[in-house]
């Protein structure tokens, strides 16, 4: 005899459950059938919501790094085709994105928020979507933490304030799976023509976006629907198709008029690392454990600023306590979720949410088509991976818990655990947690170039070694600083410049190497004081094998120039010399 369960949720709603056969199904469908849940829900999201957007207005306004200056200066550039195919670097960011970057500096002007209110946007449009999700998908409970899960991923709230496309990645992977998950429920025509336009908008601002390709055309030509709405085989070879020949269309678009000429041998060699050697299967089991299962880590915990994104380096730096009960923990969810495939059609969507774009992407490192291995590759993953959690969580309490569980400490429970989850949100969203500022990458030239607009005087020379150089123009407009006096460095560049850097292998040969850079950029300057300025980044010296600052330091000294002042900002370095006669 099956027994029912009386549930309290949230908002003091009571249902009556079967407990027994496919429990979350029945609370899934009671839930949506009352207008008050709904709006107790859209409530709670809304708390969660702002609870993430906090933290992604903190620092939003601090100064871009290199990667974006030379985005900023792409969008900036006089036309767009210097634009889309920028001179000076190798132009991976998507068109759309550009453009919506190029029409916020045009309408609001130029400074670090117009450049960053795109990403920012569409970080908080993500959450907006996944919150839509999240409630058709799961308990009203549930879909709080789902929520809450991406609004406090500091990985998201990281890029959310980047100028790149990383956050307009996962708006473009929430974008599908609501429009998927709809066509699932009701294949009619409407929902199958918004598919085709959720790809047509997306493809161009987010080249991830191809990964759930397999995953749409299963959905459209394999998958039944859940209403009782008959669409036959013919029609359903049709609308796959159309999508496949939709999305070909538009993706071999963006390969050949934007991804193929912006793609060198120098950006294949840099991300070789992230893609895996085939010579023994321990290396090859290695490489995938230690970078596509720590997405599980560092979407979740916030990665220290001396590690890299691998499996072993993220476990290691958290407490032991926190490893063994992480360990526990993904046994016991991933266990009841198996369970659970059997007893819920929910769940069974949201394990193919995650595993067919996680297996796609897989395929496609493995064909060297697209690297793995960085929190910022990877982050269009993180709403696939929030829903398997999500789905875990949920299978966890209606399957395992709940009837094992009193009636009144069920309810109590689960309405604690709501609460505390969205105060959670909040007081984390409200500290920031320093999730913004505590990596390698941050750079803090705006202030740097503040310091020397009060301090160079006009028969003064500025030289700004290569690995500062986009962000120093950037920052010479956006201060409506125009000085004849600076001098830019053409050794020692970062990836990836169109024209690649040939540099001697010698050890004696590169240091004169470096040093006839230097006197050739400085050739004909005015006798005056020299302003050296450039990065204090470790990771761009051990790229490129050499620290160039020290080099040009000891060609002053040696031409008899003394070191008057040195200032420090966040990972760059201004040094001040008195120079009494040319170098040369």
């Amino acid at each position: 005899m099956l027994k029912p369960l009386e549930l309290r949720l949230p908002n003091g709603l009571t249902t009556i459950v079967n407990t027994v056969e496919q429990p979350s199904v029945a609370l899934e469908e009671t839930v949506r059938a009352y207008p008050l849940v709904r709006r107790g829900y859209a409530m709670a999201a809304a708390i969660a919501i702002l609870g993430g957007v906090m933290p992604r207005l903190d620092h939003l306004g601090r100064s871009l790094w290199a990667a974006e200056a030379w985005v900023a200066n792409s969008v900036l550039a006089s036309s767009w085709h210097g634009m889309f195919y920028y001179e000076s670097w190798l132009q991976t960011t998507p068109p759309l994105f550009l453009l919506l970057v190029r029409a916020s500096v045009k309408l609001f002007g130029l400074s670090d928020y117009s450049l960053r209110a795109v990403p920012f946007l569409f970080s908080v449009a993500a959450l907006i979507l996944i919150a839509s999700l999240a409630r058709k998908m799961f308990l009203a409970p549930f879909a709080v933490l789902c929520i809450a899960l991406m609004a406090v991923s500091p990985s998201a709230i990281l890029f959310s304030k980047e100028l790149k496309q990383y956050s307009s990645d996962v708006f473009a992977a929430c974008m599908i799976l609501l429009v998927l998950w709809e066509y699932l429920h009701q294949p009619d025509r409407r929902r199958y023509f918004l598919l085709l336009l959720a790809f047509t908008v997306t493809l161009p601002l987010s080249y991830t976006t191809v990964i759930f390709v397999p995953l749409a055309l299963w959905a459209v030509g394999l998958s039944e629907p859940k209403a009782q709405l008959h669409v036959d085989q013919r029609c359903r070879i049709v609308r796959c198709g159309a999508l496949a020949l939709l999305v070909s269309a538009i993706a071999g678009i963006d390969y050949c008029l934007f991804i193929k000429p912006n793609t060198s041998p120098l950006l294949r060699a840099f991300w070789d690392h992230a893609f895996p050697h085939f010579a023994q299967l321990r290396v090859l089991v290695r490489f995938y454990l230690g970078n596509c299962l720590a997405m599980g880590v560092y979407f979740y915990f916030p990665a220290q600023s001396s590690t890299k994104d691998t499996l072993r380096s993220l476990v290691l730096s958290l407490p032991a306590v926190i490893q063994f009960a992480l360990g526990i923990t993904v046994v016991l969810l991933t266990a009841t979720l198996i369970v659970a495939l059997r007893r819920g059609r929910t769940y069974r969507l949201a394990t193919l949410f995650f595993v067919l774009p996680f297996l796609t992407l897989i395929a496609l490192n493995m064909a060297r088509l697209y690297p793995v291995g960085s929190r910022r590759l990877t982050l269009f993953m993180l709403p696939s991976v929030i829903i398997i959690t999500t789905a875990s969580i949920e299978a966890l309490w209606t399957l395992v818990l709940v009837p094992r569980l009193p009636e009144c400490t069920a309810r109590r429970v689960l309405v604690m655990a709501t609460v505390l989850c969205l105060l959670s949100v909040l007081v984390l969203g409200y500290r920031a947690a320093g999730w913004d500022v505590n990596w390698t990458e941050d750079e803090d030239t705006e202030s740097a170039f503040r310091y020397l607009r009060s301090s160079v005087q006009a028969a003064d020379t500025i030289y700004v070694h290569a690995s500062v150089e986009e962000a120093a123009r950037l920052y010479f407009k956006m201060l409506r600083w125009n000085t004849a006096q600076v001098r830019y460095g053409n050794t020692g560049l970062p990836c990836c410049k169109r024209q690649r850097e040939v540099r001697p292998q010698d050890s004696v040969v590169l240091r004169a190497y470096v040093v006839r850079g230097f006197e050739n950029a400085m050739t004909g300057r005015t006798p005056g004081s020299v302003w050296l300025v450039y990065t204090a980044r470790a990771e761009h010296w051990r790229y490129l094998n050499l620290n160039e600052a020290s080099i040009i330091q000891d060609r002053l000294q040696e031409a008899g120039c003394t070191k008057q002042h040195e200032q420090y900002f966040e990972n760059e370095v201004v040094d001040k010399y008195k120079c009494v006669s040319v170098l040369r």
